[in-house]
């Protein structure tokens, strides 16, 4: 949970370059978001419900493109 935040309820098809494929800690506040490996919510995914997750793992550290909220 250290450097720069992006806060957002907006799904996110495609991460700008600052975001894309580095973030790795995130806060679910509120619904349930799949995280996805790919842009446009392709790839593989990994659903968080609210939250605080500092540690995304080895798989997913730095590897997320795109997220959207699906409930």
């Amino acid at each position: 949970m250290q450097g720069q935040s992006f806060e957002t309820t907006e799904d996110q098809p495609l991460l700008n370059d600052q975001w894309n494929k580095n973030i790795s800690s995130i806060q679910v506040i509120s619904g349930t978001w799949d995280f996805s490996s790919e842009p446009q919510f392709g790839g593989d995914a990994m659903r968080l419900a609210p939250g605080t997750y500092r540690d995304l793992g080895g798989t997913w550290d730095k590897q997320i493109s795109s997220f959207m909220c699906v409930q």
